[in-house]
C-alpha cells in the first residue's frame, strides 16, 4: 500500500511540475502513447547498469534498452576468523519506457547471474540461475532538458526472483 501511494504522490509532483511550466515547451503535453517528435528528442542520457543513476528521463513515448554484457565481483571478507571468498558473474538489462516528460517506468532484470563462494579452505560451492527483478519509476523533479542542476527520484521494489544464494532473499524497496 506505502509503494502504491508514493508512486501516485509522485505522479502528481511530475504531472504538476510539467503543468507549471517546468518541461521545455517541445516536450509537454506527450506521453506513452503520444510520443515526443524524433525532433525534439532530448540528448540520450543512459544509466548504464549498476554504474550510476541520472535524474534525466526517457522521452515520452520512447524506449530505452540498457545492458552489460557482463560484471565481474571478487570479494573477500573475514567471517568468524574464516576468510570468505565470493566471485560473482552478471548480466544485467534494464527496460525503460517514457511515460510523460518528467517520469519513465524501469524494469531491471539480471537474467544470468553465477556465483562461487569459498569458506576458509574448503571447496567453493558454485550456484548460477536468474537474479532478483527491480522495479522502477524515475521522476524528474526539475533540469530534465540537460542545462544546470537536476534533480530526480527513483522509488522502486526489488521482487526476489533469485534462487537463496544470488538474491537479496526479500522483496522491498
Amino acid at each position: 500500500m506505502g509503494i502504491c501511494l508514493t508512486f501516485l504522490l509522485l505522479f502528481c509532483c511530475a504531472h504538476a511540475s510539467a503543468e507549471e511550466g517546468g518541461e521545455s515547451a517541445a516536450s509537454s503535453g506527450y506521453s506513452l502513447s503520444r510520443p515526443v517528435p524524433r525532433k525534439f528528442l532530448r540528448e540520450l542520457s543512459p544509466d548504464r547498469p549498476d554504474k550510476t543513476e541520472s535524474p534525466y528521463t526517457v522521452d515520452a513515448g520512447w524506449y530505452q534498452i540498457e545492458a552489460d554484457g557482463f560484471s565481474y565481483v571478487h570479494d573477500e571478507s573475514m567471517e568468524n576468523a574464516l576468510v570468505k571468498k565470493n566471485v560473482t558473474l552478471k548480466r544485467t538489462l534494464i527496460l525503460k519506457a517514457g511515460i510523460s516528460s518528467a517520469m519513465d517506468l524501469e524494469i531491471a532484470l539480471i537474467p544470468y547471474v553465477s556465483s562461487r563462494t569459498r569458506e576458509g579452505s574448503g571447496p567453493f560451492v558454485k550456484s548460477s540461475g536468474v537474479g532478483d527483478t527491480t522495479f522502477r519509476l524515475k521522476v524528474n523533479l526539475f533540469g530534465n532538458d540537460g542545462k544546470g542542476l537536476a534533480l530526480g527520484l527513483i522509488p522502486y521494489y526489488q521482487m526476489p526472483t533469485a534462487k537463496t544464494g544470488l538474491g537479496s532473499g526479500a522483496g522491498g524497496g
